[in-house]
């Protein structure tokens, strides 16, 4: 296979693996956009799954080589590594706020804000197993940050911040050991390797969903309003003492 074609950017290849069909995406990353190549759609000939489960792990397994081997020809690559979007109808989903304070006052990095992320994930794992009245073992597969908190505001990126608490939104989800197998099998018959397992519809969902955002919006504006009377305070402070 030639693979001649450049593109400005490393390939990403994306599966969205669904009751009713198989949806392939080729794409790169610029910035914070991402361009697609080319896309390939396949619907399972037979009820393969039901309600987001694989029931018949070969038949899902070839209907994914179709899409890899069409994508592979258009875009002149071989495809090895992808990205799964899993079915929503069988997640679970926790959400949780997680706060830590720092040592003192000070700038936070990168180290920090993985730390606080890993001790939301912990926390939701277990509100879920405290709250799990099944039989079945579930995994957590993926988790968002709806937002970060900065000695108590909210803030969309706290890294470089100078801060003494820091905390977050966070959802996490889980799916049952049976899917996850399943669809881990299905892509190695595909002879792919999984990069990553993104649940990237239901927690898009969830991320940007309008009333969260106008919600959030509104409390940074009511956070803007306060910090302009404290400044307008301490101006007329710095006023009196100078008269």
């Amino acid at each position: 296979m030639s693979e001649t074609m450049k593109f400005p950017g490393k390939l990403i290849f994306g599966l969205d693996i669904g009751t009713r069909s198989v949806v392939g995406t080729v794409g790169y990353r610029v910035g914070e956009k991402f361009h697609v190549v080319s896309q390939s759609i396949r619907e399972h000939g037979t009820r393969a799954m039901l309600d987001g489960q694989i029931h018949d792990i070969y038949k899902v397994g070839a209907t994914i080589n179709d899409v890899k081997t069409e994508l592979e020809q258009r875009v002149g690559r071989t495809l090895k590594d992808v990205c799964i979007a899993a079915a929503g109808r069988v997640l679970r989903t926790v959400t949780v706020r997680v706060d830590t304070d720092l040592e003192s006052d000070r700038e936070v990095g990168g180290e920090d804000i993985y730390a606080l992320d890993s001790l939301g994930v912990e926390k939701a794992y277990e509100e879920f197993l405290d709250s799990n009245d099944s039989d079945m073992k579930f995994y957590c597969v993926g988790y968002s940050v709806v937002r970060y908190y900065m000695n108590g505001y909210a803030m969309g990126n706290l890294e470089g911040h100078r801060a003494r608490t820091i905390g977050a939104d966070i959802i996490a989800t889980f799916l049952p050991e049976d899917v996850v197998d399943g669809l881990y099998k299905a892509v190695e018959q595909a002879e792919l390797e999984q990069e990553r397992q993104a649940l990237s519809a239901k927690l898009t969902e969830l991320r940007e969903d309008e009333a969260q955002k106008q919600e959030y919006q509104e409390t940074l504006q009511e956070q803007i309003t306060v910090l302009e009377t404290q400044i307008t305070s301490a101006r007329q402070d710095i006023e009196e003492l100078n008269a």
